[in-house]
């Protein structure tokens, strides 16, 4: 089914002149639509409930005051549509100003702070949610995505290391898709968070990770507007390297899945995290 956003735009009663598309895939769009009212988001997905949790998402953060899109307008349907304000501003990275670094830490710490409550991808630990992860991620690893025997050992060794730790984590709520492009900026502050379908209940290092996956010249300066206290930033310079390799080799399975070639990039990622095994933020 070809999904057209002029027409879906038309359709939730606006009256729309011109569309860039901003990512598309079977079944799914994203696109910026120009309209008599200024340009506005619109999402289609042919799954039922595909925007449920983002709206849910967006209520609860915009509740705690913190710069999110508007939905104006959400229409259950064949084609479910979603329609949200534009937010200005340019994607995070560690080339923005470091005040607006040092902001997206201090965004963070104030989600996280929110909290939540189990479960954790379905379980009720954030240990046994980490568990059940790696041996997933690792037996596709091992047979469609080039790990090693050795580097499986050398990971789950580091997992052992990691489990009195990880079985105190939990209670945080996390963005889980906080990528530095969905954290928009300029050049003192955050101007607003898009792509929030995946808020939920994790471990706080599990977003610091994400930032240091995409890039990691970035996360100091997050970390410095975070302000983690001594016991914080022990368990992030454990926590966030492991992560980081799962969050490559995951990546890195979606996008073989779908065809990209961002797959070699982030299985060398993880196998460079891995043989680190290592970072400081202080």
């Amino acid at each position: 089914m070809r999904l057209d956003p002029l027409v879906l735009a038309a359709g939730a009663g606006y009256h729309p002149t011109d569309a860039r598309m901003l990512a598309s895939r079977a079944g799914r769009i994203v696109a910026r639509v120009d309209t008599e009212i200024g340009p506005i988001v619109l999402k289609a997905d042919v799954t039922s409930g595909a925007f449920e949790a983002e709206v849910a998402a967006i209520s609860r953060l915009a509740a705690a005051g913190l710069r999110v899109p508007q939905v104006l307008a959400h229409i259950p349907s064949a084609v479910e549509v979603l329609v949200l304000s534009w937010t200005e501003g340019t994607a995070l990275t560690s080339r923005s100003a470091l005040q607006a670094q040092h902001d997206a830490g201090r965004v963070l710490r104030r989600i996280h702070g929110l909290g939540a409550k189990p479960p954790y991808s379905g379980q009720p630990t954030v240990d046994a949610w980490i568990a059940e992860w790696l041996d997933g991620i690792v037996e596709w690893w091992r047979a469609d995505g080039g790990g090693t025997r050795e580097q499986e050992a050398q990971l789950r060794r580091w997992h052992r290391t990691l489990r009195r730790l990880l079985a105190g984590r939990g209670g945080d709520l996390i963005l889980f898709d906080g990528r530095p492009e969905h954290i928009l900026v300029d050049d003192t502050r955050v101007l607003g968070l898009i792509d929030l379908h995946d808020l939920g209940s994790g471990d706080a290092a599990m977003d610091l990770a994400v930032i240091h996956l995409a890039d990691p010249l970035l996360t100091a300066g997050v970390m410095a507007g975070y302000q983690p206290s001594p016991d914080e930033l022990s368990a992030f310079e454990a926590l966030v390297p492991f992560y980081t390799v799962l969050r490559a080799l995951a990546g890195a399975h979606w996008h073989l899945q779908h065809n990209s070639a961002t797959v070699m990039s982030l299985l060398a990622r993880a196998a460079r995290e891995l043989s680190q095994r290592g970072v400081r933020f202080s």
